[in-house]
């Protein structure tokens, strides 16, 4: 069985997260959060995952990737002959005083670089993992999608019967493409699709400036913190360890799984990363989250970024699966299974954070009884079996490393307790 190749790009905002493939086609974009269903899912089906692409002659062109500069902005650049034309998509992301504005929109910018190329556009939405079909409407500055459970609307500076015949245009000048989810508003101009992109990169750049980074392959370093920024909720503070669902561990297996939920293992460590690189505000925000969770009920390995529990699995067999593998599934059984370790790696993430001076918090003994809670489960847990860190769907086992994260647990509970002025925990 061939294997694809997965040599895309990832643009976001902390709200929208989509990956381009250097053909210029969206292949994966989930509105209105990271775990909802696709509107563009061609990475688990070419034929009806639906996807967003340029087309010349009614195929597609290999293109450069790159990123602009130290942000998530992604630039494609594709030569064709006498022709050349660049594609740069990105997901608006604002700066606001101490905050930022992070609207459920993507914008794909396509500029001609070189003579006057001739271009077609294969907007494809299938909603609902492509379960519904898509009906476009075209208006005066662009399409109505519905199909979907809310309204979608694409503005362009394309006409709109353009994009629902697919026909060839020349690109004698630069065109915008917004997607745009719940209320339509109004729709955008030239000077506001610019401004917003020069302010994403302005702000992307000065997320970048403030990372304190170590003269070991600097750039790198870089450029993968700000791929884990991606995966950072904006609304709770949740990380997703992927953006994705269905992608095997091993081709024509059925171990395909959902990663597009939080684990708390997964984000502790993300968490622990942007702390060492001085980025701190992603980290004041996993407390409240991971503060919420635990005292809604009994700790489990993996939530929504809502703080959703139940995560219950389904199949899709409508979809063919990556490169035709099959066995796609939405949701994640992990959600149910015992994981020891977690009270050990929850505390030293607390540890880390509740101890750091940079971080001023309104009352760290707000986090004393969610500081309890752990303690008294880690003994609770501690000799009794798990599924351990391998998360093997299976008879639960004893595992050492789940025994001595336990023991971290109530080690350095105690030691937060103390420093808490609360000895008697």
């Amino acid at each position: 069985m061939d294997v694809p190749r997965l040599d895309h790009a990832a643009f976001g905002n902390g709200r929208v997260i989509a990956l381009v493939s250097p053909t210029s086609a969206i292949e994966w974009l989930c509105f209105p959060r990271f775990d909802s269903p696709s509107l563009f899912g061609r990475l688990l089906d070419r034929d009806r995952g639906g996807t967003f692409r340029v087309l010349v002659d009614g195929k597609e062109v290999p293109g450069t990737m790159s990123y602009l500069e130290n942000t998530n902005v992604i630039a494609t650049t594709f030569e064709h002959g006498e022709w050349g034309w660049e594609v740069i998509d990105f997901a608006p992301r604002l700066p606001r005083g101490l905050t930022v504005a992070v609207p459920i929109e993507t914008i794909r910018l396509v500029r001609p670089l070189r003579g006057q190329p001739r271009l077609q556009i294969d907007f494809d939405p299938r909603p609902d993992y492509g379960r519904r079909q898509a009906e476009l409407i075209p208006g005066t500055d662009g399409l109505e999608i519905r199909g979907g459970p809310a309204p979608i609307h694409l503005f362009t500076s394309v006409p709109p019967t353009y994009l629902t015949g697919r026909q060839e245009f020349v690109l004698s000048r630069p065109a915008f493409f917004m997607i745009r989810y719940g209320a339509v508003g109004d729709p955008p101009t030239w000077a506001e699709i610019n401004h917003d992109l020069e302010v994403t990169i302005a702000g992307w750049r000065a997320w970048a400036k403030t990372c304190a980074l170590p003269s070991f392959v600097p750039r790198q370093v870089l450029r993968s913190a700000l791929c884990l920024k991606l995966h950072a909720y904006h609304d709770t503070g949740a990380i997703i360890a992927a953006a994705t669902t269905s992608i095997p561990e091993a081709m024509g297996t059925p171990r395909t799984w959902d990663y597009r939920f939080c684990w708390l293992r997964d984000a502790a460590f993300v968490i622990e990363a942007l702390r060492r690189l001085s980025h701190l505000n992603e980290g004041e925000q996993f407390l409240r989250y991971l503060r919420d969770v635990v005292e809604a009920g009994e700790l489990q390995p993996v939530y929504g970024i809502g703080g959703e529990r139940a995560l219950a699995e389904e199949l899709l067999p409508h979809l063919a699966g990556f490169g035709g593998n099959g066995h796609v599934r939405i949701g994640n059984a992990a959600s149910l299974q015992r994981q020891n370790d977690l009270m050990g790696e929850m505390m030293l993430c607390l540890e880390t954070l509740l101890t750091d001076p940079r971080i001023v918090l309104e009352s760290s003994e707000d986090f004393f009884p969610l500081i309890a809670k752990l303690v008294e489960r880690a003994i609770e847990m501690a000799p009794e079996p798990d599924t351990g860190i391998w998360e093997f769907r299976s008879a639960l086992k004893h595992y050492t490393f789940s025994r001595a994260m336990c023991w971290v647990a109530i080690d350095r509970g105690a030691s937060l307790a103390q420093g808490l002025g609360r000895p008697d925990l």
